[in-house]
């Protein structure tokens, strides 16, 4: 009789370990559902508060029209661009200046950052005939008009000495004048694009000229 009530309680004993283990178990799942869910949300949060950049970069233009002179370049390499992101941007000169050919001519300063934003600041440039100088007729004095370059290797004696031929800059599809001219053309060069020195009418060295070399059959 001792015996069958050991084996009964036994039995009781197990019974009740293996409830406990399903309870143990079933409240597991249950907290590592909730851990996981937990984290994806977090995941969310997070992804939700990154914002999207869309903001371009600035670019410090300070002169919107600039007017000059007929042979007389302007440098316009001057401004800087600046991203909120990104910090310092390259800024890239696009557009065809004559300098020799009066008229109205437009470029555009151009900037991008990291996310793909572009800034794009339109710029005139006005090129006037120049206006020679002359000095009044006097009894001790005579008119003088300085239209040419006395220098002996002169390409064309009746232009300025800073004067450049339209002879020698035709070809060229850009022109890069003054600071940093040869950089600013090899620079922007692709595999079929030519760089060459541009020279004033007195043989100084004005800037550089590119142009795309035609493929020979």
């Amino acid at each position: 009789m001792k015996q069958t009530q050991q084996q009964l309680l036994e039995v009781l004993k197990v019974n009740l370990l293996n409830k406990l283990n399903k309870k143990l178990i079933k409240t597991s799942a249950i907290a590592l559902v909730l851990i996981l869910f937990g984290c994806s949300k977090q995941e969310s949060i997070n992804e939700s508060v990154t914002e999207e950049d869309i903001t371009p970069p600035w670019i410090d233009v300070k002169d919107y029209s600039i007017e000059t002179t007929v042979g007389n370049a302007v440098d316009l390499n001057g401004p800087t661009a600046y991203d909120a992101k990104d910090g310092m941007c390259e800024v890239q000169i696009k557009g065809y200046v004559n300098f020799n050919q009066p008229g109205e001519y437009y470029i555009v300063y151009e900037a991008s950052d990291t996310s793909g934003n572009t800034q794009r600041v339109p710029i005139t440039i006005t090129v006037k005939e120049a206006i020679e100088s002359t000095s009044q007729t006097t009894d001790n004095d005579q008119s003088s008009v300085q239209t040419g370059c006395d220098k002996a290797n002169a390409k064309d004696s009746t232009k300025p000495c800073n004067y450049v031929l339209n002879s020698d800059i035709e070809k060229y599809d850009i022109l890069y004048g003054q600071t940093n001219a040869k950089e600013n053309c090899e620079k922007d060069i692709d595999e079929l694009d030519v760089c060459e020195p541009i020279y004033t009418n007195d043989g100084s060295l004005w800037g550089y000229g590119q142009y795309i070399k035609e493929i020979e059959d």
